[in-house]
């Protein structure tokens, strides 16, 4: 059952069996005697604007039904001929006159140049809409608007509404294409993912997630989408505090969240919840992605992503640092307050290097995971992988190396450096809650750089950062220029 219905009929009473069906469909919880005498009500407001406020001319009522907990308001609009409501006082025992005794309220209202409306309220001894208990936190209603925004958890049923918003947002570049198949959200719910809705009367307008990673106990926040029609509101912010609190019930260790660079807004939301910014991925996002309304993101260039981190407790490290990177990661590491470490200077010999890689088939970018390091096989294990990746045309490779078991990390990032891979930052507790340097290699000229936007002065250095160690790599490998000089 819809809680609020509009329907339009032209100013005849042969079109009455309409508003009447509408009614007798909403009005089912209702007393037969209540039944009646709404209809009684009803029809004669209809009549009314049919005889006076049209008159010899064509004209439109429009009728407006609204069910709440315990009962039901109609409202009758017309844009006809004005009238005092003097009037209805003097009509007492019929006409106008008669609906007060019939209804528990009428009311009158000269809407000016927009009509006049008249409305009545009839309740019902027993609740009309099945709501489940809100708190004032999640229930946001608009004055003066047909609006009841209430944000819950995920629900069956909602699967569809959720495709539908974000295609609206979208179209049909959204990158997580599980959320194009109602069927998928549904099945997926509560094992890869747990999310959380906005609803305005049983339509999904806005929708937030978790994505668990399946190599730690953490999680991605994303899949963030809300209605245009109701953006502004802080329906994005409300939502974002129900998942932390969700997080925090499922013992996860941190969120992390990718905000996306030309969508200022994203990046705002996380620094809002406390997520501290540790990485930042040139070219990450393919350039079909479309988001309405923003002009930067339908540039034709690959767009670059912002990591940053939610710890849900306190982490304690004890790190590997390469040199050369040493000042900005110690930098990184202090601004995450929720880390205790120090630097270890053990030397952990292993036996084989241990590299593999993972491909993401639609961004067309791959990562090399780097979890041992052998100097005797290093370089033909890291450039066997690196050759099969280029071969893929990926457009953007990067490097996970583990901070936590790699004590001669100097030398992979040295490797690395001569393979034109530059500094990207930190990922905490990225694989089996270990912590990894990121590196990044380019391998394709269509990488923005107008899209690149930072709102944070953390942001804006990072960023500096980045860009001056693509300049000092290339030019170790005899490079004159870099891509992203700005």
């Amino acid at each position: 059952m819809k809680n609020s219905v509009s329907i339009k009929i032209p100013n005849s009473l042969e079109y009455y069996p309409i508003v009447h069906y509408a009614l007798m469909e909403l009005t089912k919880a209702f007393s037969n005697e209540d039944i009646k005498k709404l209809d009684i009500a009803l029809k004669e407001l209809i009549t009314n604007s049919i005889q006076h406020a049209y008159k010899d001319r064509d004209g439109l009522i429009q009728v407006e039904y609204h069910l709440f907990l315990h009962g039901i308001r109609i409202d009758v609009i017309d844009r006809g001929i004005p009238m005092s409501s003097h009037i209805i006082k003097k009509e007492e025992n019929r006409g106008l006159g008669k609906i007060s005794k019939l209804m528990d309220k009428f009311k009158y209202n000269n809407l000016g140049t927009q009509g006049k409306k008249f409305t009545i309220i009839k309740y019902s001894s027993q609740s009309i809409v099945h709501e489940a208990k809100t708190t004032k936190q999640n229930m946001i209603s608009q004055n003066g608007s047909q609006e009841q925004l209430r944000i819950r958890p995920f629900q069956a049923g909602d699967e569809g509404g959720i495709s539908r918003l974000i295609y609206e947002n979208y179209g049909l570049s959204y990158v997580k294409d599980m959320f194009y198949y109602p069927s998928k959200i549904l099945e997926h719910h509560g094992t890869k993912f747990y999310s959380f809705v906005v609803e305005n009367y049983q339509e999904i307008v806005g929708h937030f997630a978790f994505v668990l990673s399946e190599e730690s106990n953490i999680a991605e926040v994303g899949i963030a989408v809300v209605s245009p029609k109701f953006q502004g509101r802080g329906l994005m912010n409300r939502m974002f505090d129900r998942l932390l609190a969700k997080a925090k019930i499922l013992k996860l260790h941190a969120l992390y969240g990718e905000a996306i660079m030309y969508h200022v807004y994203s990046q705002k939301s996380n620094l809002k919840h406390n997520f501290y910014e540790t990485a930042l991925e040139i070219g990450k996002l393919v350039n079909t992605v479309k988001l309405t309304g923003n002009t930067l993101a339908n540039m034709e260039k690959r767009g670059s992503v912002l990591i940053g981190y939610k710890l849900l407790e306190v982490v304690k490290k004890e790190l590997f640092i390469p040199k050369c990177y040493e000042d900005k990661i110690i930098e990184i590491y202090n601004h995450c307050a929720d880390i205790e470490y120090r630097v270890s200077t053990e030397i952990v010999e292993s036996e084989h290097t241990h590299i593999h890689y993972l491909f993401e088939p639609y961004h067309n970018v791959a990562t090399i995971i780097i979890d041992r390091y052998n100097k005797t096989d290093f370089y033909h294990a890291f450039h066997h992988v690196l050759d099969q990746l280029q071969a893929k045309h990926c457009d953007m490779i990067y490097a996970d190396i583990n901070m936590e078991k790699i004590s001669k990390i100097d030398e992979v990032v040295e490797v690395l450096n001569h393979s034109l891979f530059f500094f990207s930052g930190v990922l905490l507790l990225k694989y089996h809650e270990q912590d990894y340097l990121h590196m990044q290699y380019k391998h394709s000229e269509h990488i923005g750089q107008e899209n690149i936007v930072c709102y944070s002065d953390f942001c804006k250095s990072l960023l500096a950062y980045v860009v001056e160690d693509e300049k000092r790599v290339r030019e170790l490998n005899g490079y004159s220029h870099t891509f992203c000089e700005r």
